[in-house]
């Protein structure tokens, strides 16, 4: 039977971290792991919303996953898992929307007027790999699984036809370059062409 504690306030020793573990490795800390019944408003399990107060040259994270292997072998190694579920349904159910991951970059209005120094990105992905390394598999920034029954539509969808990209009746003939993609076994390339940034 699990011990359940209610905390109002967890204080720490000054400059020190508080440090949460498990006594048991095949055990985990669970934050609102349990049925939500309100009829009204979001469930939501955790939150995490640090701000910072004084202008500093640190970078403000809002939280780091780094799973790590230390000098063993293992199976997957995997940094986050989104995994929304519905379950079976007794009748008919409704839900507006499902999504993996959602990334919503929210900048004030124009009264403010922030200097961002580089780039604003979505997702950023960084591989560093030694040449020593021997990788059984291809190398690719996404991969889509094989479905279990019915699979993606689109690889991208814009909601509106401005912006990324641009609709027009024109052709082209010779790209000016290519990303490489590999599709069911075979491998393609994706033309690109010179545009106006």
């Amino acid at each position: 039977m699990p011990v359940k504690f209610v905390w109002s306030l967890v204080q720490t020793l000054p400059g020190e971290h508080m440090d949460v573990q498990t006594q048991t490795d095949s055990k985990t800390i669970r934050f609102n792991s349990r049925r939500y019944d309100q009829a009204t408003g979001s469930s939501i399990g955790f939150q995490c919303k640090p701000q910072q107060k004084t202008t500093t040259t640190g970078d403000v994270i809002g939280g780091e996953i780094s799973p790590r292997t230390g000098d063993v072998g293992a199976g997957a190694l995997i940094a986050l898992k989104a995994d929304p579920v519905l379950q079976t349904a007794t009748a008919a159910r409704t839900v507006s929307a499902v999504r993996g991951v959602e990334v919503n970059i929210d900048f004030p209005d124009s009264g403010s007027a922030y200097t961002i120094t580089n780039h604003v990105n979505a997702f950023r992905t960084f591989l560093d790999m030694g040449s020593g390394h021997t990788v059984s598999g291809r190398k690719s920034v996404f991969l889509i699984a094989t479905p279990n029954t019915s699979g993606w539509q689109h690889l991208i969808e814009s909601e509106a036809a401005s912006g990324v990209h641009s609709v027009t009746a024109g052709t082209y003939s010779t790209a000016d370059g290519y990303f490489n993609v590999y599709v069911a076994g075979t491998a393609y390339r994706v033309p690109f062409f010179a545009g106006v940034d």
